[in-house]
């Protein structure tokens, strides 16, 4: 699946991405799952899936995938 928009892992605080990375971080929900776009308008969906191949986000209403 093709992304239309990326957000560079850069855009993180470095000792967030350790702290998520490392299972100590307290609130995951602050950096996981959908959020407002820190680097312009529309939103980004953040999700930590060690080993995946693979993911598609799809619309909860519609069903259709999201791109």
């Amino acid at each position: 699946m093709k992304t239309s928009v990326q957000e560079p892992i850069s855009a993180l605080e470095p000792s967030s991405l350790q702290s998520l990375l490392s299972g100590t971080h307290r609130d995951v929900f602050s950096i996981l799952g959908i959020h407002t776009n820190p680097l312009g308008k529309g939103l980004v969906v953040r999700a930590f899936l060690p080993g995946a191949t693979r993911v598609e986000l799809i619309a909860r209403k519609s069903g259709k995938k999201l791109t």
